[in-house]
This record gives C-alpha cells, sequence and structure tokens, in this order.
C-alpha cells in the first residue's frame, strides 16, 4: 500500500472516530446548548449583548449562527461543524509537529492521544476555537522564522485579532504576545528599525482588522455599551472558580499526571529560553512554543476543570514533544551518535502498522457500540431545534413537561436556573439573562441588577426545590429573595413556582406613606 492511501486511510478512520463520537452523544451537555443558543438567537436576528448575554466576543456565535441560517437552527447541524472543528486542530497540531521536524511516526502518535483525550469533549464553542487561531500562530510563527515576508505576519496577526474577537481574555494575550515576541529578535540598534516598521507593524495592522470590524458592528447595531457592561466591566462579578487543585484530587487520569507535567514544563522551557537568549543561542522555536503553551494554559483559570484543562494543555503538548526532541539531539551530540529508533527501517514498518490497525480496531469497536444510536438519529424529530440528537426518555419527560405547563400559563414564566435553555430552546423562546441564569453572566450589575427586575414584574418565576442539586454556579442570591419575598404558588417537576405577591390597596398606601420623605408610618414600626 503506497504511502499516499495510508495516510489518506488513517485520517479518515479519525474523522470516523470524531464525527461517530460526537453525533452520538446524548444532549447532555450545557456549555453546549448554551453555545447553541447563543447561535440560535443571532441566526433569529438578535444583537449580542444588546438582546444576548454574552461575556464572550461573539465569533464562534456568528460563524455557527451563519450555519445554522443556512441549514435551519438545530444543534445537529453545530455538531457537524464541532467535527470539522476538531478535524482542524487535529491536522493543525500534526503539522506544528512535522514544522518542528518530530519525527512523523510520533506525530501521528500524539495525535492519537490527543484524539483519546478529547473525543467526548469535542465541541464547537468558543475554547476549541480560540484553540484553533492560537495553532495557526504558532504554525505562522514556524514558518516566519523560515521565510518572513508582510504578507506572513499580516496573517499572524490577523490570527490574533480573530483569537481576540473568540474569546477576548486569552485573545488579548495572545495579540500582546504576536507584538512582542518579535522585539527580542532585535540584536542591534540597526535592527530596531527593521523589525518595527517590517514586522511588528503589519502585525498589528492584521490584529486590527477583525478588532476594528467587531468595534463597526457594535456601534453600528447599538451594542457596544451592552459588550462593555458584559464583557469588559462584568467579568469582576464573576466570582466562582474551580481551584487547579482540583485536577489533582477530582480529575481524570490525563488532568492528574499532566496537570504537574505541563506547567513544569513551561517553567523549565522558560528558563532555557532565558539562558539561551544570554548565551545568544537560537531559541527561536522553543521560545514560540513556551509563549503561546503558557498563554493557553491560562484557559485553565479560573475554572481548572477537566475540559477547560484538555484544551488548554494541547499546544504544550507539541513543547513536550519538541522538548523531548531536543534531548535527544543533545545526548546524540555529547555520545556522538544519532539516537533515532524511528530511522530504523523495520521499526517504522511496524510503528505504522501499529498505529493504522489500532485507530481501525478502536473506530470498529465504537462504531459497534454506538450502532443503535447513530442508526436512529433519524427518528429523534419530536423535540423543536434537538432534531436527529439522542435525547434519553427521562430528559424528554422532563421537556414534554415542561413546555405542557408553559403552554397553559397566562403570564410570562422565567426559569432561573442553569438547564433554562434546555426548555426554552424547543419553545422557540429566548429571555435575555435567565436563560443562561449562573452567576458572572449578568453583567456588572450582577444579581442585585437580577433582583431588580424581578421586584414588579408580573410573571412567574421557577426555582429548583431545596430537594435537588444546583449547578455550582447558581447565583444563591437571587434565589433567596425569590423565597423571602415572592410567594410560593405550586411546583412543576423539580421546580418550585413563585410569583410576587397581590398588592392590596392598603399595602400601596402603607407603602406610598414609607416613600414620602420626612414622616414616620408608626404603626409599620415593629
Amino acid at each position: 500500500m503506497k504511502k499516499i492511501y495510508k495516510n489518506i486511510l488513517f485520517w479518515a478512520v479519525i474523522a470516523l472516530i470524531v464525527f461517530s463520537t460526537i453525533l452520538a452523544r446524548p444532549l447532555n451537555n450545557l456549555d453546549e446548548l448554551w453555545n447553541f443558543n447563543m447561535a440560535r438567537c443571532i441566526s433569529n436576528g438578535l444583537v449580542p449583548y444588546k438582546d444576548i448575554s454574552m461575556i464572550i466576543t461573539p465569533l464562534a456565535s456568528f460563524i455557527s449562527a451563519g450555519v445554522l441560517k443556512i441549514f435551519g437552527t438545530e444543534m445537529f447541524f453545530v455538531r457537524i461543524l464541532a467535527g470539522i472543528l476538531a478535524m482542524i486542530n487535529l491536522v493543525l497540531v500534526y503539522r506544528i509537529l512535522r514544522n518542528l521536524k518530530v519525527n512523523k511516526l510520533a506525530s501521528l502518535t500524539l495525535v492519537i492521544g490527543i484524539l483519546l483525550i478529547g473525543k467526548n469533549i469535542f465541541s464547537y464553542d468558543y475554547n476549541w476555537l480560540i484553540l484553533t487561531f492560537s495553532l495557526l500562530v504558532i504554525l505562522f510563527e514556524i514558518k516566519a522564522i523560515e521565510k518572513s515576508n508582510k504578507k506572513i505576519e499580516v496573517l499572524i496577526g490577523l490570527m490574533g485579532g480573530l483569537a481576540f474577537c473568540t474569546k477576548q481574555t486569552i485573545g488579548a494575550l495572545i495579540c500582546i504576545a504576536i507584538l512582542i515576541i518579535k522585539l527580542f529578535s532585535i540584536k542591534s540598534k540597526a535592527d530596531i528599525k527593521e523589525v518595527l516598521k517590517n514586522k511588528v507593524l503589519f502585525r498589528f495592522i492584521g490584529i486590527m482588522i477583525p478588532v476594528f470590524i467587531l468595534t463597526i458592528y457594535l456601534i453600528a447595531t447599538k451594542a457596544f455599551i451592552p459588550f462593555w457592561d458584559y464583557c469588559i466591566a462584568g467579568i469582576t462579578t464573576f466570582t466562582n472558580k474551580l481551584p487547579y487543585k482540583y485536577l489533582l484530587e477530582k480529575g481524570n487520569v490525563y488532568s492528574i499526571i499532566f496537570s504537574i507535567i505541563v506547567p513544569l514544563t513551561i517553567v523549565i522551557s522558560a528558563g532555557f529560553c532565558v539562558w539561551g537568549k544570554i548565551k545568544k543561542k537560537n531559541i527561536a522555536l522553543l521560545a514560540i512554543l513556551t509563549v503561546y503553551s503558557t498563554i493557553m494554559f491560562f484557559m485553565v483559570f479560573p475554572i481548572s476543570d477537566d475540559m477547560h484543562f484538555a484544551v488548554a494543555s494541547i499546544p504544550s503538548i507539541a513543547l513536550i514533544a519538541y522538548g523531548i526532541k531536543l534531548v535527544i539531539c543533545f545526548l546524540g551530540a555529547k555520545l556522538n551518535k544519532k539516537i533515532n529508533l524511528a530511522e530504523d527501517k523495520f521499526v517504522q514498518e511496524v510503528w505504522e502498522v501499529a498505529l493504522l490497525l489500532f485507530v481501525i480496531i478502536f473506530a470498529i469497536s465504537l462504531e459497534i457500540t454506538s450502532f443503535d444510536t447513530l442508526s436512529n438519529l433519524s427518528k429523534y424529530r419530536e423535540i423543536n431545534n434537538f432534531k436527529y440528537i439522542h435525547v434519553d426518555g427521562e430528559l424528554k419527560s422532563k421537556i414534554d413537561s415542561m413546555h405542557e405547563y408553559i403552554g397553559t400559563q397566562q403570564k410570562t414564566v422565567y426559569i432561573l436556573d442553569a438547564n433554562a435553555a434546555l426548555y426554552m430552546i424547543p419553545e422557540g423562546r429566548y429571555t435575555k439573562d435567565y436563560d443562561m441564569f449562573l452567576n458572572g453572566n449578568f453583567g456588572k450589575g450582577g444579581e442585585d441588577l437580577q433582583i431588580e427586575k424581578i421586584k414588579n414584574e408580573d410573571a412567574q418565576f421557577l426555582i429548583i426545590n431545596d430537594e435537588y442539586s444546583r449547578n455550582w454556579q447558581n447565583p444563591e442570591k437571587v434565589r433567596a429573595y425569590v423565597k423571602e419575598n415572592l410567594e410560593l404558588k405550586g411546583s412543576v417537576d423539580i421546580y418550585d413556582v413563585y410569583e410576587n405577591k397581590v398588592k392590596t390597596k392598603e399595602s400601596t398606601e402603607t407603602q406610598d406613606m414609607q416613600d414620602v420623605p420626612g414622616e414616620e408610618n408608626v404603626e409599620g414600626q415593629e
């Protein structure tokens, strides 16, 4: 079998594993649900920040909204997009490793490793998309070392600008790194003008293109002030966090092991970069990998869970692989011998066949275990916006129960819960702030603003009954206000139903007397 056919077969099987895993996944991921809901709302004509509560820059939602606009507002199409994005990321990791001169079979082995780590968490969201842009920046930075020109410098800047438009926090750090990293290539005063004029300037131009377009859009849609409220000023209201030690205590096997290896590798690599700069060694590639691996590692904070760590650690895997390559080359130089088992033809053949057999067997086993789900996807058509998605019986019963309840109520129903979108999406409804009811997602007004909105609204507010667990980011201050000040009217499924108390004429007059400056309501005092 020719090499080209082996390569095609390998990547085709990888794609089969990726798409089968994503499409067979049941409806149970809140991050996927929230990201789909934002895209659905945009495709229906709503404006981010102005009409939709979003705390990140909107590029990821714009892309998926475009897909939904063309094919219809079904989560199934976003899952197809998730598969495409996962494949792009895997190919980019492979291309980076090959450009670093890491052995081909070792590179393919690492791709399989990342596939196994990410297969259950691959999805389309801003974290995976910003990983794509960071990998593109690394790849173009490597190519810029080999052959720098204005075009590639603008391209690097453009990727940074797109990263900022995807997730402003990590994106801003990537943009800063893109501009600063070239300053370290200055070796003399004569280099300063050349570097600033032909490299840094063009990178800055590339960064500003998408940022300028986003700014114009926000101004044109009158969404700039709400954008500032949610994405900039509102960041300070995000108080919930999972500490880094959570990975060591409750993470999966990968998180437990690599939560130690990754930061240790970054620190050691940074030390070598400083040493190399002092000794005037060529450490450009190591510096690139170290800088961007460090930036992506910050994605772990403030929520240090398995998903965030898996995405954040992928650039570090390339750094580890390159570091191992450098160590092997160093040892080989000291021993005056080339250390590379993969150069052995027999070893190469066995390794290549083993990799191919592994992915094929894994794909076959996956297809067998998920055959029933995949073969029945066409039958899942009952729930609007969730067609062709596997929804288990219990969850479908909850959605149906809520649909029946909402349809019989004369008052507007607000579900003050992280799962609100699960019930509102099939209804074709969206309520700003309420449909992603989480701490840190309300803008700079925080929970106090939500309480003010609730106070005088003639609607039904649903909160989870005390017997059931709540999302760890649940706004407890709002929940406490509802329980203490609103009237319990009943329950539906796992939710208690509350309404504002009906104000009698006497209570209204009493309130009016309390509001008169300089007068005391003696009867109202205890």
